[in-house]
């Protein structure tokens, strides 16, 4: 199995992100709605890495510079 590789997201790909963070908990049970997933994942103060097996995308990560949540 290739490992996979983890690289920023690709403008096309943040809203892939933000569609698979909207379909995933516990997104679904706080109501968080894709196009906050959009904003999210758009935000410019926000890292957004995805992660690759042989090219197609197949995990992501958002990553808030203050913490979410009130948390860091």
């Amino acid at each position: 199995m290739e490992k996979p590789t983890i690289a920023p997201a690709t403008s096309e790909e943040l809203d892939w992100a933000a569609d698979l963070m909207a379909r995933s908990e516990p997104w679904i049970t706080l109501h968080v709605a894709a196009e906050q997933s959009r904003l999210a994942c758009r935000n410019p103060e926000h890292l957004v890495y995805v992660a690759h097996v042989q090219g197609a995308p197949c995990g992501a990560m958002v990553l808030h510079p203050h913490g979410a949540a009130g948390s860091p």
